[in-house]
């Protein structure tokens, strides 16, 4: 079975040129489909599956140039309407030149521009007269010095009523200089022209689609005469199918002939040119081709002196209606700000910018912006999908009231994303079924109720709920907002082991096991000063505890010892220090390992020198060096 897929394009347009173009148009659904190979066609492509595009591009303003970039951005499948994001959108650019009309040219022959008609005044006119006599009117004669038939003058004799009206003069100038009389004939001075007649018209202009896949580029170019192309790699084709509705304003000249200004020798030219102000489309009743006619454009000799009564005949008789009187009446038109009638500039644009312009064809441009329609199909075997999904918030929903028994209605909705990527959203709408009121019903509401309650149940002790919507472990609106059961036990885990922690290290300082630590943070990094502070701070609390026990008088004594010891200490020296504070360090240790046992008696002694050195230790320890007496403090633990 065939599986259909519609692409859906997201699509900006950049144009490389002057011109814009509005939008680009999708003509119909376009689709991933199966490729199939026709064993008759060598334009097949190299696939399993293929993205078929049927897309409209417009010209660009007046015809003119455009370009185009697509983006194939998602894919839906009409199975099951889900979009899917392409991993690695395909980008489509396509330039579309400018559209131009093409005509056929076929060389006719070369016309004078201006043909002139002289007169010579004269009494000895005769055709073979020489230039002596008739001086321009003289008979003409080719490069072989062949006699040019119907090219000698044409005499006419004096009177107003002649050609040239003129004085015949007295009797005695007739008799001693002979009769007056005028000599006619026409020359053919300036520029002459190329006539062309003009064919069949076509269609012309080329449309370049490129379109890459990551790294890799494939392109194909077609065109009106060049309509269905492969390209190389066989990953693309594209088919020109046509343009819709067709140019209605297009131009037949098959009744007209182009003359253009003649740059080199006579007959066939070479190059046509570029002077489009001189270029004229002219009817062709306007040309006499074999000459023999008068008044019209490329008139001969012959015409010329076959005119009947040509003496009666106005002067320029038979040389109206030429080349320079419908370029003149151009410029009038032109000086008036009105368009001209017979000159291509002013009337076409884009006159002969064609590729490959030559001599044998003539175009101009079309101004119609006419859509043009492409059949693109690429490769899509490699195509990969990203699937992205976010929330969505339905703002309202609206259901008009309708009657009842109707098939349909309408129903208004608004949805907003509230995530952070882009994503599509399907609205399922379930048909009402009222409640049911009998008994059943009662009792089914009830199953109903205890199967959410043990659902609910269930879910909250498996947790299942907020594995699938809360991500994060931290995400606590999540957490609480699905009562998250084993989420609380970790939570309450955790905030536990801060206090359990320190009741844990409190106990231990309490057994003693950071003594060692206090000691050699004590030896190593206090100073002399910071220890004398200690032992006086000690000091003071000794003699705290033995006002207690030894009463007023005693207190008042060894108030009176202490101040003697005090004053004392300021006089000694610094050297005494390292030894008080060597004793001290042996006397912490001793108490340090009495610490672990609980209701055991201590027996402290302090030794308490009259005029001597006394130190007190830093647990209560107090050694008398010389002279003192004992005191014995118990302390029970």
């Amino acid at each position: 079975m065939r599986r259909h897929y519609e692409v859906i394009f997201l699509i900006f347009c950049i144009f490389l040129s002057y011109f814009t173009v509005q939008s680009i148009e999708i003509l119909s659904k376009s689709k991933l489909e199966r490729c199939e190979k026709a064993s008759d066609s060598d334009n097949d492509l190299n696939c399993t599956r293929k993205i078929v595009l049927n897309m409209a591009v417009p010209s660009g303003s007046s015809g003119g140039e455009a370009s185009i970039v697509a983006e194939i951005a998602e894919v839906e499948e009409n199975a099951t309407d889900l979009m899917e994001t392409v991993r690695v959108p395909p980008v489509i650019t396509i330039n579309k030149t400018a559209a131009y009309a093409l005509y056929e040219l076929t060389y006719i022959r070369d016309v004078a521009y201006k043909p002139e008609e002289y007169y010579v005044k004269t009494r000895k006119c005769d055709r073979d007269a020489g230039a002596n006599v008739v001086k321009i009117c003289e008979r003409l004669q080719d490069e072989n010095g062949h006699i040019i038939e119907h090219s000698q003058p044409l005499c006419c004799p004096c009177g107003p009523q002649r050609r040239v009206p003129s004085s015949c003069g007295n009797f005695f100038d007739k008799l001693m200089k002979g009769k007056a009389n005028t000599a006619h004939c026409v020359r053919f001075p300036g520029d002459w022209f190329h006539v062309f007649g003009i064919g069949q018209r076509s269609m012309g202009f080329s449309v370049r689609i490129e379109v890459k896949t990551g790294s890799k580029v494939s392109e194909v170019t077609v065109g009106p005469e060049n309509r269905t192309v492969t390209s190389k790699d066989n990953f693309l084709r594209v088919n020109l199918i046509g343009d819709f509705v067709g140019y209605s304003n297009i131009p037949s000249f098959e009744d007209f002939y182009l003359v253009i200004p003649r740059q080199g020798e006579p007959g066939q030219p070479q190059d046509l040119g570029r002077n489009f102000s001189m270029w004229m489309l002219l009817e062709r009743v306007r040309f006499t081709l074999d000459g023999v006619e008068c008044n019209k454009i490329g008139v001969s000799y012959e015409a010329f002196s076959g005119q009947p009564n040509f003496c009666a005949s106005p002067f320029w008789s038979c040389l109206h209606n030429q080349l320079w009187n419908f370029h003149d009446a151009d410029q009038n038109r032109i000086r008036r700000k009105q368009l001209p009638l017979y000159g291509v500039e002013g009337r076409f644009e884009r006159i002969n910018q064609h590729p490959n312009a030559g001599t044998h064809s003539f175009s101009i441009g079309i101004t119609e912006v006419l859509n043009t329609n492409l059949l693109i199909e690429l490769t899509a075997d490699d195509i990969e999908y990203v699937y992205q999904r976010s929330p969505g918030k339905l703002l309202s929903f609206t259901i008009p009231t309708f009657e009842a028994l109707t098939q349909f209605g309408v129903a208004t909705v608004s949805a907003e994303n509230i995530g952070e990527v882009e994503a599509s959203y399907s609205l399922t709408i379930a048909p009402f079924l009222p409640p049911k009121t009998s008994v059943n019903g009662f009792f089914e509401s009830i199953e109903n109720i205890w199967n959410r309650i043990w659902e609910g149940l269930v879910d909250f002790i498996t947790g299942k709920t907020c594995r699938q919507k809360c991500s994060s472990f931290f995400d606590f609106s999540c957490h609480i907002q699905y009562v998250c059961m084993s989420w609380m036990v970790m939570f309450g885990l955790l905030l536990s082991i801060f206090p359990t922690v320190l009741v844990l290290l409190w106990l231990l300082h309490q057994k003693g096991l950071f003594d060692p630590l206090y000691d050699w943070w004590e030896d190593h990094l206090w100073t002399d000063e910071q220890r004398i502070r200690d032992t006086r701070r000690h000091n003071k609390d000794i003699h705290v505890n033995r006002h207690h026990e030894l009463g007023a008088r005693q207190h008042k004594h060894n108030a009176h010892k202490k101040r003697t010891i005090h004053q004392e200490h300021r006089h000694r020296h610094s050297g005494r220090d390292t030894e008080y504070y060597h004793y001290l360090h042996h006397v912490h240790k001793d108490k340090s390992k009495h610490r672990g046992s609980k209701k055991t008696s201590v027996m402290q002694q302090v030794y308490l020198d009259g005029v001597g050195n006394t130190k007190v230790g830093h647990h209560g320890h107090r050694k008398e060096r010389d002279h003192g007496r004992t005191v014995k403090i118990t302390s029970q633990k």
